[in-house]
């Protein structure tokens, strides 16, 4: 299910809010349908605004908690984005070797991306989601500040954000993800 406030929120993280978030997230997993093994796309901002928003790169510990609370067999990718979104660790069955190679890929979290594409990030980690198909058991997780930032126009950005909040997640929201 997608949920939103009806608006990004800015959010300083600091550990509580990021252990919060981390296990709000990781509980909706119980609460999924149990028809299918969990599917969890964790999409991180590197965009230079986190640089601010999370100064201590708090990123990085929640990758590696993440990857320790998805259950074995789950499905499981991690995407990050500024301008461009890159598949940091390749969507596929979590096992042992999934987390090794997805901790050590933590280790590239940033903050040096030129703007904040969210709406591209999601589209990104959800292409494979088929239209008509359902996906009760798919969980995003969206680590960001909630600025969307992909030009220097605010009216571009205005009407980004718009599209994201529309869409974009209506897109999502209609797989039951």
């Amino acid at each position: 299910m997608v949920r939103t406030l009806g608006s990004f929120v800015r959010l300083s993280l600091s550990a509580h809010a990021l252990v919060f978030l981390i296990s709000f997230s990781v509980s909706a997993l119980s609460f999924a349908e149990e028809t299918s093994a969990p599917d969890v796309r964790l999409v991180i901002d590197i965009s230079g605004s986190m640089k601010k928003n999370d100064p201590q790169n708090l990123r990085i510990p929640a990758v590696n908690l993440l990857t320790e609370l998805v259950p074995d067999g789950s499905e499981a990718g991690v995407w990050t984005f500024g301008q461009w979104v890159n598949n940091l660790v390749r969507f596929q069955v979590v096992d042992d070797a999934w987390r090794a190679m997805a901790k050590e890929k933590a280790k590239e979290i940033n903050s040096v991306a030129l703007r904040t594409n969210i709406g591209a990030a999601l589209e990104k980690a959800s292409e494979n989601l088929e239209a008509g198909q359902q996906y009760p058991n798919t969980h995003f997780i969206l680590l960001t500040d909630g600025m969307v930032d992909i030009d220097k126009e605010p009216a571009k950005n205005t009407a980004e954000r718009e599209r994201i909040l529309g869409p974009v997640l209506a897109r999502i929201a209609q797989t039951g993800a």
